[in-house]
């Protein structure tokens, strides 16, 4: 929700702004002189006096030369004049008028009818470009000819990023004041505030890495912080022009735009790809870190290598082949991270909060590829900005909660542990047993673990089952657990508690009595299955504390018997879809809610609203029920390739005639030799469940 009303906002005043330049521009009692500009070129020895004599050595300036005035010129050493000539019309006598010009990138003087009347940047030696700021010069009424043309002068140094806007035009003083002021905000001064937020964006990260690095390993807050960091100096190249900074001689232009800009965004896409591939928290080579220092290196040297403004314009390509070939590294990666389902919310977080600077990109392009609109703002620098701040909200806040909820969890947990034991040691003997040896013993854990399982052997009337328990570690984050009466089957369950080893398994001890209590309390009741289940969900988030662990699981009841049918009711909180296999048919199913029962949520998050579906279903001989944890639909082959459902599906289907304890049986086989050598990664439970007839 946070991230949808920033993007709506920055799109609001994207609009917003758009809109208030385009009405400046149509406002009234003007005289656009974009049209009459001729130019010249002339020697640095030639000053105002002798250009003015030369009126026939000037030749029109078409508009597709407004962007590269470097190219006019057949000497680089030689300035560049440009002429405009115009008569003022009768809505303009006798005003305050001003000359406006959305942008004159490159250090220039100006002369009105030879009186000069400004300048900006510095002209040869040591040059400095009058950078991304409007102009606007003021004049005296007494310099205008009312009568007769009136002549602009403008003496340029071009350099190879010198060009003029298509927005330029005589007007009233309040008019071109107010216009300048508008667009040197947004063109330049505004960058001022924007580098000193992302340096406090850059310091907040440095002081949260220093603050949780005994803690937890936490690279990506320094990768971040680094980033933003290189963002600061890139936008200082945005500004510098309105600095004292710009005055001071040895502060060359090309030595600027070497530090500052294309410095500045090679180590701001460098730091920003290191975060990402930290982020998405995929494994990589050092043979692709090597591959990334050695692009970073080798664009450094080049561009650090130029000589001359002339030199560097040549290498700006480099920077862009850099550019590409480090962001193809983050969408190979992130296309990696995807396929694993565990990393898949990473590299979706990741495309949405690239969106502002992709759409802003898209804008840039529009506007001065296809519009032609030369003087509004980069929009890719505030798009970039929008995203930096999205990672703020969605990364710092929860992370620093998780990190905390982390620290805290060995020692809540235990003493939940500790606590809900003491209560099973008054109703069961033998797990009191083996609680107290699970506290000297991580090996007899694993006997304290299955012991308070139900056996995997076991006879029912109207079931043939068959059970496997495969733990990843010595103990399992799964729990399974059957409800009967003598030998007649009335209710099954299987949960798995997100990720696995020692804390998964405290949590799955810490459930069972509480599933079990509920189930037996809601039969009591005859309560509807996902009632129960919604009950377990309020006791184990009431006992279970800070943890941030949390349970899927699916809980059956089989309540009604009619003639060879028993029919049941299953509920599910997140947890893969049993399989059904129906006899009759000769088809495989998932068991699961239809479209229009509201179905969503898992077990133990508190303050989580969820809701779960009753799914009826009617069994009759012959028919299975598998009931399996993720663990071994994700788990993978030497190329990476899941064993999936489809492919449990198709074995139930093809050996449906076997019993239950063979059919488990041939699913392991295959499990294994699908994965061959490659060790699982998560806990396997499965549950096969065949009907008898009655």
């Amino acid at each position: 929700m946070l991230t949808n009303r920033k993007n709506f906002c920055f799109l609001a005043l994207t609009i917003l702004f758009i809109s208030m330049l385009t009405s400046c521009k149509s406002k009234q009692n003007r005289l656009f002189i974009n049209d009459y500009f001729f130019y010249c070129e002339t020697t640095p020895q030639e000053d105002i006096s002798d250009v003015s004599k030369l009126n026939s050595n000037f030749t029109p300036l078409n508009k597709k030369d407004f962007q590269k005035l470097s190219s006019l010129l057949k000497n680089k050493d030689n300035f560049l004049w440009l002429k405009a000539e115009f008569t003022l019309p009768e809505n303009l006598l006798n005003k305050d008028l001003a000359l406006f010009i959305a942008h004159l990138k490159s250090a220039n003087k100006i002369w009105l009818n030879n009186v000069f009347i400004g300048e900006s940047g510095r002209l040869p030696p040591n040059e400095f470009s009058s950078g991304q700021k409007a102009h606007y010069y003021n004049f005296t009424e007494e310099i205008l000819h009312t009568e007769e043309p009136n002549t602009i002068l403008i003496q340029l140094w071009p350099s190879v990023t010198g060009s003029i806007s298509d927005y330029a035009f005589i007007g009233e003083h309040q008019d071109a004041f107010l216009t300048s002021e508008i667009l040197t905000f947004f063109n330049s001064k505004i960058y001022i505030f924007c580098a000193g937020l992302m340096f406090l964006i850059s310091l907040i990260y440095v002081i949260t890495f220093f603050s949780l690095r005994k803690q937890s390993k936490v690279p990506e807050y320094l990768m971040f912080s680094l980033q933003t960091l290189c963002t600061t100096v890139f936008l200082i190249s945005f500004f510098m022009s309105e600095t004292p900074l710009a005055s001071i001689p040895v502060f060359d232009y090309l030595t600027v735009i070497k530090i500052f800009f294309c410095t500045g965004i090679i180590f701001t896409i460098y730091f920003e790809v290191i975060f990402i591939l930290r982020y998405i928290r995929i494994p990589y080579s050092n043979k692709l870190v090597g591959i990334r220092f050695f692009i970073f290196c080798l664009a450094c040297f080049i561009i650090w290598s130029a000589k001359s403004l002339h030199e560097l314009l040549n290498y700006f390509p480099v920077v862009f082949i850099y550019l590409v070939a480090q962001e193809s590294i983050v969408v190979y990666q992130c296309i990696r991270a995807y396929k694993n389902p565990r990393h898949r919310k990473y590299v979706v977080s990741i495309i949405i909060d690239s969106i502002p600077i992709l759409v802003t990109i898209a804008i840039d392009i529009i506007l001065r590829l296809v519009t032609k609109i030369d003087y509004l703002p980069y929009f890719t620098l505030f798009g970039w900005q929008v995203t930096i701040f999205m990672f703020l909200n969605n990364l710092l806040q929860s992370l620093i909660e998780s990190y905390k909820k982390n620290i805290t969890l060995k020692r809540d947990l235990y003493s939940k542990v500790h606590k809900q034991t003491a209560e099973l040691s008054e109703k069961n003997e033998i797990l009191t047993n083996q609680i107290r040896i699970i506290n000297a013993d991580l090996y007899t854990a694993t006997s304290v673990q299955q012991g308070f399982l139900p056996p995997k052997e076991v006879d029912f009337d109207n079931w043939d089952i068959a059970i496997t328990y495969l733990p990843v570690e010595n103990v399992s984050g799964d729990l399974y657990d059957y409800y009967k009466t003598e030998n007649c089957l009335n209710g099954i369950s299987l949960f798995d508690v997100s990720g696995h080893g020692t804390s998964a398994a405290l949590l799955t001890m810490l459930s069972k009595n509480i599933i079990y209590q509920n189930y037996i309390e809601g039969k009591k009741s005859k309560l509807k299955v996902s009632k129960i289940l919604e009950n377990i969900n309020d006791s184990i988030v009431q006992q279970k504390s800070y943890s941030d662990k949390y349970l899927t699981g699916v809980l059956f009841d089989f309540a009604k018997k009619e003639n060879d049918c028993i029919k049941g009711t299953m509920a599910s909180a997140g947890h893969p879809a049993p399989i059904f296999y129906k006899a009759s048919e000769d088809q495989v199913y998932e068991l699961k809610t239809d479209q229009t029962e509201k179905q969503f949520g898992v077990i133990g998050f508190k303050d989580f609203e969820v809701s779960f579906a009753d799914v009826p279903f009617e069994t009759h001989p012959n028919d299975i029920i598998v009931l399996f944890t993720d663990g071994i639909t994700e788990s993978t082959n030497k190329d990476g390739t899941a064993f999936g459902k489809t492919r449990l599906m198709n074995l139930i289907k093809r050996y449906n005639f076997h019993s239950s304890q063979k059919l488990l049986e041939i699913v392991l086989d295959s499990l294994n030799n699908f994965t061959g050598n490659i060790a699982i990664k998560d806990d396997i439970t499965i549950v096969t469940m065949k009907r008898k007839s009655l």
